[in-house]
């Protein structure tokens, strides 16, 4: 069995379109975020490689906190040789009909993902289906004893250097500045997007004042335009660097949250779960919005996927019963691929909208948890 994947030959399974979920069994514990800023595994080197039957094993003990109830993972996968997707979840749960990742032949991409950490494990299980190199960088995890709460509201465009500043060279770094942030703002949720890129390259975004670590926050190739949700420690100058590792690429930045040194919601995982797959029933159309409904779950840690797209298009979820759609996309697809993003669904009665702007375009929703009181 090679490290640089576990490949498998099964297809992912489509799932039933599913727009209500009833409340599943709440975890019995909630947790605060708390930044930290780790690689802890790579398959192209070796680092942190552990099998386990069919699927890799990530070990987090060293990371996170004891007790913690989930990780925030940047996910990437590299040098695709195929069209291939990767699953994350718990370990010592059933693999669930769920992805994370997709990444087309010949590309490098990578996707926010939250985990449960159902005590006292402090594992996840990672099923590649494909062949390419992972690497998991873990960017917080939430812990029950100590961090920040979260606030979510709708997504505010906070720079775009194609209509301010200009494109960030090869080793180049833009600066984020947030001076208007209160104090008590710990760390922000931005969407980040890279687009005009001339080269392969990574994205990293740290905070202001402090050494840019050894890893990736996006990838993106020539040509491409990629979406990658980022929580990132807010420094006292209120600053956030963002550094271009080769070519030139415009950047984008969407502020969709925030976390708080006191108050704020606790994040609570779920078993994860496919809840909508258009590929059932019908795609979305251009100009067209699909309204999710999550029951309970006003405030959800969803992670979304196009794919089949007819045109290059661009996603944009909010809650409609609260704000007008926001000039902010949640991501960017183009025909042939398939792109996932995070995200944090808020919705009034636990209903948030999906908007496509052009072509059509098949849209999935897996839940990976919740924010609540």
């Amino acid at each position: 069995m090679s490290i640089r994947a576990v490949v498998l030959a099964a297809a992912l399974t489509a799932s039933a379109l599913v727009t209500v979920v009833a409340p599943a069994s709440a975890a019995a514990i909630g947790g605060k975020f708390v930044p930290a800023a780790q690689r802890v595994l790579d398959t192209r080197d070796g680092t942190g490689v552990q099998v386990e039957g069919d699927h890799l094993v990530v070990d987090l003990s060293h990371v996170v906190d004891p007790g913690s109830t989930a990780v925030v993972l940047n996910v990437t996968g590299a040098d695709a040789n195929v069209d291939s997707f990767v699953t994350v979840w718990p370990h010592g749960q059933a693999r669930p009909g769920t992805s994370n990742l997709n990444v087309s032949r010949g590309q490098t991409a990578a996707n926010l993902a939250t985990v449960g950490l159902p005590a006292p494990d402090e594992r996840v299980d990672l099923w590649v289906h494909g062949d390419l190199g992972v690497v998991v960088d873990v960017a917080g995890f939430y812990s029950p004893t100590r961090g920040s709460g979260f606030l979510s509201f709708s997504p505010h465009r906070q720079l775009d250097t194609r209509t301010a500043g200009g494109p960030v060279g090869p080793d180049g770094t833009t600066v984020l500045d947030l001076t208007k942030e209160p104090d008590f703002v710990t760390a922000v949720a931005l969407n980040l997007t890279a687009t005009d890129t001339t080269d392969n390259t990574y994205v990293t975004a740290w905070p202001d004042g402090s050494d840019r670590p050894a890893v990736s926050s996006m990838n993106v190739g020539p040509g491409q335009t990629r979406a990658n949700m980022v929580i990132v420690p807010l420094p006292p100058s209120r600053k956030i660097n963002l550094y271009n590792h080769s070519g030139r690429v415009n950047l984008i930045a969407d502020l969709s949250g925030i976390y708080v040194k006191d108050g704020g919601n606790s994040f609570y995982s779920v078993p994860p779960k496919r809840v909508v797959d258009t590929r059932d029933s019908a795609p979305l159309e251009a100009g067209g919005v699909l309204n999710v409904n999550l029951g309970d779950y006003w405030y959800a840690v969803v992670n979304i996927t196009a794919t089949n797209a007819t045109a290059n298009t661009f996603l944009t979820i909010w809650d409609p019963q609260r704000d007008p759609r926001p000039d902010a996309s949640t991501l960017n697809v183009g025909p042939g691929e398939t792109v996932p993003n995070m995200a944090v669904a808020s919705g009034t009665n636990g209903v948030f909208s999906v908007y496509n702007h052009l072509g059509r375009v098949d849209v999935i929703v897996d839940l990976a948890g919740y924010f609540g009181s």
